[in-house]
């Protein structure tokens, strides 16, 4: 080992002291002093080399300007002379005209002094005009910018509006289908349910005529002291050989012996149908508006299952056999629908898939004269808005609330009130309490 590695070792190394084995380590105190020593050196030997000392503490390159390094401003400094500067009088705040004296307080001879910048001279390199432009171009650029984004943010909200209208629009249309199907769906199911009852009740209206036809021709007769009796049949079928004549028509009393009939049992509904050549809901329509039945003891004649009065009301409804305000009437005392309107009846049926009762021309008590035939029913009408109505010139119509009150508030009775007093006119005219047959008369005019 050379003479310059011990000097080194001993100049910047040091022993551990302390137990244990002894350990070189670096003495960072002399390495320090030494280096600092020689840049001091260096700096007085090469006092003008300041990149020299920056490159060997790792600086590098030139000192760099500190402060402020632009050029001086250019400005003019200007003053004028100040008006009535040598004036010998002037004005007192009190508004007097006073002598004035040189030096005296507040008097002025020049103006402020202004300085103005140079516009041709550059100031720290550029012109006013050069900054001017500068300003102008950097104003444009950022209006430009500012428009970029309106229009991008405009397209956007544009869009996003569009958008939701047309999800809008789509949801709006599903809803609209969806309701529509519905819509059919439930008349669908209406016109069912309603074809189905009708078919019900015309198989019980068979089943029932079936029955009671059997019923009446196996009944047996009952001997006594007096004799054979006759049953309620064959009496029955005798009163109605020889009392009832319907080429003309039905009165009361006829009506009356064939409701008779019926309720004892002696025949049935479409037995009555078919002897006096008519539809079986004709006779039932007999029994209501006669008053001789109600719905409940009419659907008490049918041992049918599912047959029940709002089944038979929409049927007699649907064919024109009945009208609300008729039905309202049946139903005036019953204990559960009593005081039913007619405007109920009408809901109800229509929710039962009903179709009857368009409303029209309403006839609400007058007298219809014109040139037509007295029994032709050609002059369509409606009653209450709601049950049509076909009429005949020379024929008066008769308001509700008059039948009423012929009837002291019953309609009912009212009504028959004026069936009497129609058979007595009919009688004293003609001496038949029935209407007239109808004839052509071309027959007799040709």
């Amino acid at each position: 080992m050379s003479w310059f590695t011990n000097l080194l070792k001993d100049r910047y190394t040091t022993v551990s002291s302390g137990v244990g084995p002894t350990q070189p380590r670096l003495d960072l105190g002399n390495i320090a002093k030494d280096i600092g020593v020689a840049g001091a050196l260096y700096g007085i030997i090469n006092p003008n080399d300041s990149s020299g000392l920056a490159n060997f503490f790792g600086t590098g390159g030139r000192q760099q300007p500190v402060g402020y390094t632009g050029g001086i401003p250019n400005y003019t400094a200007t003053r004028e002379l100040a008006p009535n500067a040598f004036a010998q009088t002037y004005t007192t705040p009190t508004g007097e005209l006073a002598p004035r004296r040189p030096g005296a307080a507040g008097r002025r001879y020049f103006t402020d002094t202004a300085f103005t910048q140079s516009t041709t001279t550059p100031f720290m390199g550029i012109t006013a005009e050069q900054i001017a432009a500068q300003n102008q171009a950097a104003q444009e650029e950022r209006d430009l910018f500012e428009t970029l984004l309106g229009s991008a943010a405009t397209q956007r909200e544009t869009q996003a509006a569009e958008q939701a209208a047309a999800e809008q629009a789509a949801a709006q249309q599903l809803a609209a289908q969806q309701l529509a199907a519905q819509q059919l769906a439930a008349q669908q199911l209406a016109a069912q349910q309603l074809a189905a009852q009708q078919a019900a009740a015309a198989a019980a209206a068979a089943a029932a005529a079936a029955q009671q036809a059997t019923t009446g021709t196996t009944g047996t007769a009952t001997t006594g002291t007096t004799g054979t009796q006759p049953t309620t049949r064959q009496r029955f079928t005798e009163i109605l050989d020889t009392q009832i004549d319907a080429s003309d028509g039905l009165d009361m009393g006829e009506q009356q012996l064939i409701a008779d009939s019926i309720t004892e049992g002696a025949f049935g509904i479409d037995e009555i149908a078919q002897r006096y050549g008519a539809q079986p809901i004709d006779v039932v329509e007999g029994l209501l508006r006669g008053g001789f039945q109600t719905p409940e003891e009419i659907v008490g004649l049918y041992d049918t299952a599912g047959f029940d009065e709002p089944m038979l009301v929409a049927t007699l409804l649907e064919q024109g056999k009945t009208t609300p305000e008729e039905v309202a009437a049946y139903y005036k005392d019953h204990p559960v629908y009593g005081g039913i309107t007619p405007e109920q009846v009408i809901q109800e049926f229509r929710k039962r898939g009903g179709t009857r009762f368009a409303r029209g021309g309403n006839i609400n008590g007058y007298y219809l004269g014109g040139p037509t035939d007295g029994m032709a029913d050609q002059i369509p009408a409606t009653i209450n808005n709601i049950e049509p109505a076909r009429l005949s010139d020379g024929e008066f119509v008769i308001p509700a609330d008059v039948v009423s009150h012929l009837g002291n508030g019953n309609s009912d009775a009212g009504a028959q009130n004026l069936y009497s007093m129609m058979e007595r006119v009919r009688r004293d005219r003609t001496g038949n309490p029935k209407q007239g047959k109808q004839i052509d008369p071309n027959k007799y005019l040709a």
